[in-house]
């Protein structure tokens, strides 16, 4: 994609922040493509900011999905995450909602049948 990974894109963006709004389009794209594939009974099963990929360089690219297969190691913050040891630093999320932080939160859950669903995402008011 023209616009390379949404990783990459964040880390380019020294002279102006990643926004709470920034975060919320971008997760609110990957909730209706995570959506639209569960409705065709399929499981993306390698979501990672790899597969992350904008259609140009605009600020108002469009956030696509992709699959490439390569694996690379964990770094020490994911593997926290997949075993549910993660926090919200105060440092880094002091300005952050509350509505972020439970939308967040709810969809790392490690216990699968106690986590929010897709449709329940797409219902959050943090998209609002």
């Amino acid at each position: 994609m023209e616009g390379g990974e949404l990783f990459n894109r964040i880390e380019q963006r020294n002279d102006k922040p990643y926004t709470e709004r920034d975060a919320a389009r971008h997760i609110w794209m990957l909730v209706q493509a995570v959506h639209h594939l569960h409705t065709m009974d399929i499981a993306h099963r390698d979501l990672k900011p790899e597969n992350l990929l904008l259609t140009d360089k605009t600020n108002d690219a469009i956030l696509k999905l992709g699959d490439f297969g390569f694996a690379k190691e964990d770094s020490p913050m994911r593997n926290r995450i997949k075993t549910g040891d993660y926090q919200f630093p105060d440092v880094e999320w002091q300005n952050i909602s509350q509505q972020a932080k439970s939308t967040i939160e709810q969809m790392l859950t490690v216990t699968p049948a106690n986590r929010i669903t897709i449709s329940e995402i797409l219902k959050c008011s943090w998209f609002t």
